[in-house]
Formats: structure tokens, sequence, C-alpha cells
């Protein structure tokens, strides 16, 4: 697979981590598992000329252009056919300055952008499929979303929800719900319905994810760490309680994991 990489202009970067483009290949005609994890980050996904299955029978890759929320844990993704895939990967704050809908109805899924936002749907697919080249989709798609951005107001909930989104990447995901309810000045209560209504996920659910990132990270800029350093540098309460989640989240113990992939962090790359 040829993977490439652009970022976004300065309007849209706090709320954009980056565009991406892969085309697939299948040496020899034969298909290939990829694996997924919980990143952090939620993504628009375009697919041209195919789309990957889902290797569980309780989901499905539906339409060619997608909106896929956070996920709880990981997917393995079957390419069968030879395709292109455009994404537009969101901060983690981002997406809610798209969608006018309760992001927690997308956790766990890919769903059609038809469905939750029809109007820049029929608009920008179309454009989207004639382009020639990636630059050319960048440059489309940042025109739309340019548009779309202003012609919508900053609430105050995404101002205070920006502002705990900061505190989590700084803290590594090592901080409590109540002091990010305290710094969002709601009640706890309060609190864990508006996180998941604008980022797609309940705070303590994020959290994992983010210390999850945050090893993978670590283990990237230091291959010599040790499991046992990796949890108590990543703040878990000991080895045993990293294994346990790191396995929920990827479906393998972190030895397993750094055996068989490169450690690299989707985001706190």
């Amino acid at each position: 697979m040829s993977e490439r990489i652009a970022f976004p202009s300065p309007i849209l970067s706090p709320y954009i981590k980056q565009y991406w483009t892969i085309k697939t290949t299948l040496p020899g005609d034969v298909p290939y598992t990829f694996r997924t994890i919980p990143s952090g980050l939620t993504e628009f996904m375009f697919y041209f000329g195919g789309k990957p299955k889902i290797n569980d029978s309780s989901k499905s890759i539906d339409s060619n252009f997608i909106v896929s929320g956070h996920q709880k844990q990981f997917e393995d993704l079957i390419i069968d056919n030879e395709m292109t895939i455009f994404g537009i990967v969101f901060h983690p704050q981002g997406l809610m300055r798209f969608l006018q809908l309760p992001l927690t109805e997308l956790y766990n899924q890919h769903v059609s952008l038809a469905q939750v936002a029809p109007k820049l749907s029929k608009e920008l697919l179309p454009r989207l499929t004639d382009a020639n080249s990636f630059h050319e989709r960048v440059k489309i798609v940042e025109h739309f979303l340019i548009q779309q951005l202003q012609n919508r107001t900053t609430t105050s909930n995404f101002s205070r929800i920006n502002h705990v989104i900061k505190q989590i990447l700084e803290k590594h995901g090592q901080v409590s719900i109540d002091e990010l309810a305290h710094e969002a000045c709601f009640s706890r209560r309060q609190f864990e319905r508006v996180f998941s209504e604008r980022i797609g996920q309940s705070p303590k659910q994020y959290l994992k994810t983010v210390r999850l990132q945050q090893i993978l990270h670590l283990k990237k800029q230091d291959q010599y760490l040790s499991i046992a350093d990796l949890a108590f540098i990543g703040g878990y309460y000991d080895q045993a309680h990293l294994t346990n989640e790191f396995k929920l989240l990827t479906g393998l113990t972190p030895k397993q994991y750094f055996t068989s992939y490169s450690p690299f962090s989707d985001l706190f790359s």
C-alpha cells in the first residue's frame, strides 16, 4: 500500500488533524486482514473502487462514504479488492463542529455520510468521485468544510469540551472524571452527558483509549521499555492492569502486539 498525508489549512487545523490516502494492492490476488484499534480520533472515510469488509458479523460497512465513530475495541478489516481510500481525520473535539447530531449515535459504528449529513454528502461526493488526484480531493474538502465552519457559531459547550480535551491529552489520560468535570464547570453527571454527546464516547472509555495511545507512543519512542515500565509511566495500577486493558482494546497482550506490530500512536503522532 502507498500512503500520502496532507495537513489542513490554518482555519481548519483546530478541528482537523490530517487528510490521507492509500491505494491498496493485492499481491497475488490474495486478500489480507488489517487490524485497527481505538485511536481517540474520528474520521470521514471515502472508498473508491471497492470497500473493505469487517470480520465481525455484528458490523458492516454498507456505504462507500462513511463516518467512523470512536471504536470500543479492535476491528479486523478484510481487504479483498483493490481500492483507493481517502480519509479526513478529525481532532477529538473536531467532528462536533461539522455534524448536527449527538455523536453518541456514531459510537462503535461506520455510518453512511448521507445519513448523518445529507447536504454535505450530496454536494461533496460527486466532486470527490470525479477528482483525479489526492491534492484535488484535499482542495475540494477544504472548500466545503470551510463553508460549513463559517455558517456555524461556536457554543460555550464546545469551548468547555475543547478545554477538557486539551487537559486529557496533556496529562495522557491520567486524570479523573471529577477533575475534568470541575475544569469544565459542570456537575459530574452533566459533564458525562455533554462529553458523550460532543465527543461520541463516555469520558471513562475515552480515557482508556488515550492511555492506550500513550503506551504506543512511549514504546515507539523507546523500544527497550518493559511492560512494567510502561504500566508505571502510563499510570496503570500494575502490569496486570495494563495487560487487561490493552487486550480488551487491541485483542492482544502488549507482548503479542509489539511482536506483531510496530508501535505507533495515531493520537500522539
